[in-house]
């Protein structure tokens, strides 16, 4: 028994060695990351958008949609810096009782870029404080708060100017629910005057559906 268990451990060694040389070899765009997610082309992008009956579904106080191309989801307002990575960019922009808002997938050229990216968005939404939001609005007026739900994956931030330091009326408020899917960056954002009629909860809704649905073309 002794002579076939010191028999065994040079095949162990050889298969720990050419495990290691595969890992050495795998792409960088998977390091750190799901080797199964990958970078689809723009078409299958544009056909991964929510359709307008399922929006409609999610909240049936929108009234109307409009497909278009670009957006950024105003995601840069808590001093995030992207880079210039994006192979491409679809929105699904949707109208509301009180409230206007967009849906969008933005894909970047690599898996590794979507993953960086939503990496900096975290930690710059989670340390945004009125003294540093939007960099020319009174901290007195300002309210925000970032969020990251570790069981939906998903990063939200609320953010409201109001008319004085009072904090009884708002000029503008805003939501985002973001969360990556491989390469890209799913956003749903929505504006209105009136931060009561601001719905967080149809805006993580939007963005887990829209993160299936594009899950489903860029994973297998």
């Amino acid at each position: 028994m002794a002579r076939i268990r010191w028999r065994a451990l040079p095949t162990a060694g050889v298969l720990l060695a050419t495990g290691a040389l595969v890992a050495s070899l795998a792409p960088l765009a998977t390091a750190g990351t799901t080797t199964t997610w990958h970078i689809v082309a723009a078409d299958v992008v544009e056909s991964a958008r929510l359709a307008e009956d399922v929006i409609k579904g999610i909240d049936s106080t929108i009234t109307t949609v409009e497909y278009r191309k670009g957006g950024e989801g105003n995601i840069e307002v808590c001093g995030f810096e992207r880079t210039e990575r994006i192979s491409s960019s679809r929105q699904a922009r949707w109208t509301a009782s009180g409230r206007v808002g967009s849906t969008l997938i933005l894909q970047f050229q690599a898996v590794v870029d979507g993953t960086n990216a939503f990496a900096r968005l975290k930690q710059a939404y989670l340390n945004c404080t009125a003294d540093s939001f939007g960099g020319t609005a009174p901290a007195d007026r300002v309210t925000v708060k970032g969020t990251f739900s570790k069981r939906k994956k998903q990063l939200k931030l609320t953010w409201a100017l109001y008319t004085s330091s009072a904090k009884t009326e708002t000029v503008r408020a805003e939501g985002l629910a973001i969360k990556r899917a491989g390469g890209a960056l799913i956003i749903t954002r929505s504006i209105t005057k009136d931060i009561t009629t601001l719905n967080g909860a149809v805006n993580q809704q939007l963005t887990a559906r829209q993160f299936a649905k594009y899950k489903a073309a860029a994973y297998s």
